[in-house]
Formats: structure tokens, C-alpha cells, sequence
């Protein structure tokens, strides 16, 4: 089953090698991570790595691993489209997978992308200062190879709020505020929360909010629940006063992920009392559409005696707010409740089965589930498809159904009882 993990820098933000020493932290392959580190250097013009390490380190009574690179560079500046480059040809010449590979590039590309929306650039034209050194090559590239090694690309990885620093930053083009431009582009539309932590100070650099969003799945407000079973911490280099300058990353298994699988989802309600029939039932269609996990709606009795609907959606994260506009737009509803559950579910699969109806062939798709043994407990007919066949050989929708589900019960019976 897969894995459950958090990042979790509501405190001291995150940066790329923060972001890499606490999978380090964790038990990811040390060896194997500097192994690629120094094979970076040779894909940037000008550049030499001195030394590279992980070291142990105290911060505020935690201990915690930190990166530490020594290296020259005889540029202080490169094109975007030359960070791309090399990141892709460091991946081709390490000969790495393709989860991990493109994990690599997507945030090279996330942070060249950012940088282009400021400056309002091509990707080709823009020049990159602070992001063009090696430090962010070898943060991308270790940070992907660490995250392979704990198998992150098969978890549910969860970011906590972020905490991105307040007060003002200084770097080449001048003073601005924190967060940052970058930070605040590369968040941008994600379903990520930020917040400002505790210190006047930049705490999440664009190398770090880049290695979220192409991991996280997005925000929690609480840990998932789960059974820890590895814990990293990654220290950063400033000193942030009373502050431990820390990232803590975990990662277990769902309490019952042994025998069931589990997922996290968004549960939307809101109560609506002057909408139509009609406008309602082409809500819920607009929403099935969209890839809406699941809508219903409940009527009931309001204050006043006022008959009224409650609509309640089940979503995903990556579909929140557009869910939540859909909704304040057409339901014209003032509040909507949100919280954030757990789901213990079974496996399921949609194949699709050739079935004989009336002497005629159909395919079919069906939603097959099964439980902890892998033994099928239940097969569905998708309702399109039978709508489809009761249209086509004129026979009403209860018949079709029947017959599907015989045909299918027959097959299944043959083919897949005994598969685990």
C-alpha cells in the first residue's frame, strides 16, 4: 500500500538543501546522493565542486543533518534555458528513471518558469542570478534521487502550511518583501498554504517551494492519520534566534493501510434554499463531469420552516477552489463548509468486458473492487454504457442492466475469483 509522508515546515520554511538533508535524515541513500552531486558538475559551464557532505549538526537542541557544499563558479549569471539544459542532460547521463527524471526537470522547469512570469520573459531569454549556481542543480538532482530511494513517488506526501518569513529579502535585482516573488509565483493556483512564520527573514527560497509542489499532493491542516515510521530533519545554515532553523520530514503507514487501501479527500457542504429542480440537477451533472468524486444532496426543513437542499460534494485537493467557485457562482450560497477526511477504501479497477445481449455484442465497461485478499467483492456495469445498450436494442434500462449484470457475474466467476 502506499505510504503516507509530510513535510512539515510551518516553522522554519524550506530550502532545497533543507528540503534534501532531511530525506538524508530519514535513511534515503546517502552514498548514492553524493554519487550524483558530483556528477553534476560537469553540466554547467565554469563550475567546480571543492567538497560535498552531510554532516551532523545541533539546532536548538534538535539534531539534524545539513548539506554542506563547497564549490567555485565563474559565473554569477545563466540563461533559464541553460539551467533546463543541464538538469536534462545530467538525468540522461546518470541514467535515472523516468519518475525520478522527470521529477527533476518539471522543478527545474517550475523555477525557470516563475522567474519568466516576473521578469515577463521567455524561457530562452530570462536570466536567472541567485537559482543559476550550482547549489540548485544539486539540490534538484540529490533531492530526486533521496525521494526515489524512500519511494516517495509511490506515497501520499503532504505538505503542512508554509511558512515563508516576513520583513524584506535583498538579492540582485534589489530589496522585496517575503515571500518572495518566486515563492509567491511558484505557489501560484496551488493547493498550498502559506503563512509567515516567525522570523523577519527569507525562510523558503523558490528551490524549496519547487521540490513541493511537483511532491506534495498540497496543504494540511493536520497530520493524516498514520504510523510513523521515519523521521528526518533537515537543518538549514541561517540562525534564526529562538528558532530551531529545521524542516521535519515523516513517514508511515495509514493506520489500516495493512489491510485496506486509504485516501484523503476534501468534503464541501452548503445549504441552499431558493435554487430551481432543474438548476439543481444540472449542477450535480455539471459537477459529475468535472471529475467531482461524489455529489449528493439531502433536502430538509430550514429555519422558518423554508424547504432547502444541502449539497454535499467529496473532491480532491487539486480541485478545491475551482469547486468552491463553481459553487458560489452558481448556487449563489453566502458559506460553504469544508473538512479535510480520511477514507479507508478498497481496491478498484474499471475493465472493460465484451458481453452478449440479445444476441448482440456489447463492450462494457465495469468497476471491479476487491478486498484485502484481492478477491472480488463487488462488479458494476458503468450506467452509460447500459443507458447506451437499452437505447440501441429498445429494451428498457431495468432489463439491460439484469442482462449485463448476469453476463458479467459469469465472467468475473471464470476469469477473475481467484486472481489476487
Amino acid at each position: 500500500m502506499p505510504e503516507i509522508a509530510v513535510f512539515d515546515s510551518q516553522i522554519s520554511g524550506i530550502s532545497g538543501d533543507m528540503f534534501l538533508s532531511s530525506l538524508i535524515d530519514a535513511g534515503a541513500d546517502k552514498k548514492q546522493v553524493l554519487d550524483s552531486v558530483y556528477a553534476c558538475e560537469g553540466f554547467l559551464d565554469g563550475v567546480r565542486i571543492l567538497e560535498a557532505n552531510f554532516e551532523k549538526v545541533m539546532s536548538k537542541g534538535i539534531k539534524a543533518t545539513r548539506f554542506f557544499l563547497k564549490s567555485t563558479d565563474s559565473k554569477n549569471i545563466r540563461k533559464g534555458s541553460e539551467l533546463i539544459t543541464a538538469a536534462s542532460r545530467c538525468c540522461r547521463r546518470l541514467d535515472l528513471d523516468h519518475q525520478t527524471r522527470s521529477y527533476i526537470q518539471d522543478s527545474m522547469k517550475t523555477l525557470v518558469v516563475a522567474e519568466s512570469k516576473i521578469h515577463g520573459q521567455s524561457i530562452k531569454d530570462v536570466h536567472l542570478h541567485e537559482a543559476s549556481n550550482i547549489d540548485t542543480l544539486v539540490d534538484l538532482v540529490g533531492s530526486g534521487i533521496a525521494a526515489k530511494s524512500l519511494d516517495l513517488f509511490s506515497s501520499n506526501v503532504y505538505s503542512t502550511p508554509i511558512a515563508t518569513g516576513s520583513g524584506l529579502t535583498q538579492f540582485s535585482h534589489g530589496i522585496v518583501q517575503n515571500p518572495t516573488n518566486a515563492v509567491l509565483q511558484i505557489f501560484l493556483g496551488k493547493p498550498f498554504i502559506l503563512t509567515s512564520g516567525y522570523t523577519d527573514t527569507e525562510i523558503t527560497t523558490p528551490t524549496g517551494a519547487a521540490l513541493l509542489v511537483n511532491l506534495c499532493i498540497g496543504s494540511v491542516s493536520r497530520y493524516p492519520d498514520f504510523q510513523p515510521e521515519r523521521i528526518g530533519f533537515g537543518a538549514g545554515s541561517k540562525d534564526l534566534g529562538q528558532i530551531a532553523n529545521v524542516t521535519r520530514f515523516v513517514m508511515g503507514n495509514s493506520h489500516s493501510s495493512f489491510k485496506y487501501g486509504n485516501d484523503t479527500v476534501i468534503v464541501l457542504e452548503t445549504n441552499v434554499d431558493d435554487i430551481s429542480g432543474e438548476n439543481l440537477g444540472a449542477l450535480i451533472e455539471q459537477l459529475s463531469k468535472s471529475g467531482t468524486k461524489d455529489v449528493t444532496v439531502i433536502p430538509g426543513l430550514s429555519k422558518k420552516n423554508r424547504p432547502n437542499y444541502t449539497i454535499r460534494i467529496i473532491t480532491d485537493y487539486s480541485r478545491l477552489n475551482t469547486t468552491l467557485e463553481f459553487l458560489f457562482t452558481e448556487t449563489g450560497t453566502l458559506g460553504i463548509r469544508i473538512q479535510e477526511m480520511n477514507r479507508i477504501i478498497l481496491e478498484r479497477d474499471v475493465v472493460r468486458m465484451k458481453c452478449k445481449i440479445l444476441m448482440d455484442e456489447f463492450v462494457i465497461r465495469v468497476k471491479v473492487s476487491k478486498d484485502s485478499s484481492g478477491k472480488i467483492v463487488n462488479a458494476k456495469p458503468e450506467f452509460d454504457d447500459i443507458r447506451k445498450i437499452s437505447k440501441s436494442l429498445r429494451i428498457p434500462l431495468r432489463m439491460a442492466n439484469q442482462i449485463a449484470l448476469s453476463e458479467i457475474q459469469t465472467r468475473i466467476g471464470n476469469k477473475f475469483h481467484t486472481r489476487a
